[in-house]
């Protein structure tokens, strides 16, 4: 499973991230590296 895949699914079950979890998730979106579904996912 991708990073941004194990991120979104703890934000899904209400788990907050941490700090360099959330920086890995952004990084991956801004890099342009997710998908339209992910983003909207993690959003």
């Amino acid at each position: 499973m991708s990073a941004l895949k194990t991120h979104i699914a703890k934000v899904a079950t209400g788990t907050a991230l941490s700090f360099e979890e959330a920086r890995e998730a952004f990084d991956i979106i801004m890099s342009g590296d997710a998908t339209p579904g992910q983003i909207g996912g993690f959003l």
